[in-house]
């Protein structure tokens, strides 16, 4: 069995007019090989299979499929010492291709579940803390932005500070700027918004936050509007002030 490029070879050095001894002299085979193929070209082309060989782990391969169904047994580090014993002379590494394809698949990750909202059911809003100089001096913005989770249309202001106060007058703001009060309000546990460690997944708001959905929501304020979540949902919203604003200023995100 010679190579295909020899054999390409062959088929040159013919039509370049030179006898089958001359071709035979030139590669170095012998002068039927050389005949046989200008012969038969389509032999270039015929695939010739590998023999099967014996592996020293044949007359073993029964005893560990056993071993992996009935004592669940895949490593193959344990195995290989009671093979030995048994006979078997081969190396790890066979052993260790024989059993790899028997694994069971690997669980993976659980399926992230998408969060969805109906329209007009959530609003998520979340601060970003901003640095920049004026006249030689460094300064500090806060940067409030909301967005509706269906809709994802957003609302950005910035402040100068991040109080009660402030978050009120900023989500005022929001609503108006959408044009109606959401069911639902989420962020995360910042400081503005929950006074201490939840109680049977109850938040413990401030009472400006309480009067504020009072004054939404007709007077009532046993059922907060506002959510304290341990995940952000909103789909980093500070990430998106840096990114669609931060590059056509000076300012610099911190953190």
């Amino acid at each position: 069995m010679i190579r295909s490029r020899t054999v390409n070879k062959i088929h040159e050095l013919a039509i370049q007019g030179k006898s089958i001894q001359d071709i035979s002299i030139e590669l170095g085979i012998a002068r039927n090989t050389v005949r046989k193929y200008l012969r038969h070209p389509e032999l270039a082309a015929m695939p010739h299979p590998r023999p099967n060989r014996r592996s020293k782990l044949d007359p073993f391969k029964e005893q560990v499929k056993k071993w992996i169904d009935e004592d669940h047994c895949y490593n193959c580090e344990a195995m290989l010492p009671r093979l030995l014993i048994m006979g078997y002379t081969g190396s790890l590494s066979v052993l260790k291709a024989f059993v790899h394809p028997l694994r069971p698949p690997s669980g993976g990750h659980y399926p992230v579940i998408r969060y969805e909202t109906k329209p007009a059911e959530q609003v998520q809003f979340d601060w970003g803390e901003f640095k920049y100089e004026q006249e030689g001096t460094p300064r500090k913005l806060y940067g409030f932005t909301a967005i509706l989770s269906y809709s994802r249309m957003r609302f950005v202001t910035f402040v100068k500070r991040c109080d009660a106060p402030t978050l009120i007058r900023c989500l005022m703001e929001a609503f108006e700027y959408f044009g109606g009060l959401p069911k639902a309000t989420l962020t995360d546990r910042m400081k503005s918004v929950l006074l201490g460690e939840m109680e049977n997944k109850v938040p413990a708001l401030p009472p400006s936050l309480c009067r504020l959905h009072g004054f939404y929501r007709g007077g009532t304020t046993r059922l907060p509007c506002v959510h304290a979540s341990n995940e952000r949902q909103s789909g980093a919203l500070g990430g998106f002030l840096q990114a669609q604003l931060l590059g056509r200023s000076h300012l610099q995100r911190s953190g």
